[in-house]
């Protein structure tokens, strides 16, 4: 009997069925490692200066036998004074062996916040002597008058670590007192501050110059 192979007939391939439903997302993988850090980028353009800060820098003001207004003693008031006002300021300072004349302060009111200001009050020290010396001294201002036609009275206390030689040929504590008239506290860009004149030969090296203003607007 004998056998023989039926052929495989294969037919067309039918039309592609219809996608499934996608199945669910898979876990996420492992962060890949960073990558290199690229280079830094241009500087920009510097920015403005700011303003400048009063004060005396950080160092001694240094006043040499001439009038000179203390830096940082300036404030500005226009607008913040009335009947009660006080401005204080506190100086400590060295003095060199050097001077023994009166020392002079000057009150000043303007708007240039340098010696050309107007002086409300004058101080006279008394005599110094050639001895190095430190000191402290307080000014007090008091409004008693706002408005355009103000006044003011004005206090000052000068003390000293020696006995009578340096700063002043005279005891520890010394005071001095004024008053000023026919003040314009409502001129515009107001400053009040102080200048020191230490006399012929006489080395003042300010160590600290402050102020305050109290019950301002």
């Amino acid at each position: 009997m004998s056998s023989f192979a039926i052929p495989t007939v294969v037919g067309p391939t039918g039309p592609t069925g219809p996608t499934g439903p996608t199945g669910a997302t898979g876990p996420a993988g492992a962060t890949g490692p960073t990558g290199a850090t690229g280079p830094t980028g241009a500087t920009g353009p510097t920015g403005p200066t700011g303003p400048a800060i009063p004060g005396n820098g950080g160092g001694a003001l240094t006043a040499n036998a001439a009038d000179t207004y203390l830096t940082g003693s300036s404030v500005a008031v226009t607008g913040h004074v009335q009947a009660g006002t006080v401005f204080r300021w506190r100086f400590t300072m060295t003095k060199s062996g050097a001077g023994v004349a009166t020392p002079i302060y000057n009150v000043r009111l303007g708007t240039g916040g340098t010696t050309s200001d107007a002086s409300l009050v004058t101080f006279t020290g008394v005599a110094q002597t050639a001895a190095a010396d430190t000191g402290w001294h307080e000014i007090e201002l008091i409004v008693t008058t706002a408005g355009s036609s103000g006044a003011c009275s004005i206090a000052m206390q000068q003390s000293h670590k020696n006995t009578t030689t340096g700063l002043a040929n005279a005891a520890q504590i010394q005071i001095f007192t004024g008053t000023a008239s026919a003040i314009n506290w409502t001129t515009a860009s107001l400053k009040l501050g102080v200048s020191c004149n230490p006399g012929a030969s006489g080395v003042w090296s300010f160590v600290t110059v402050g102020v305050e203003m109290i019950n301002s607007i």
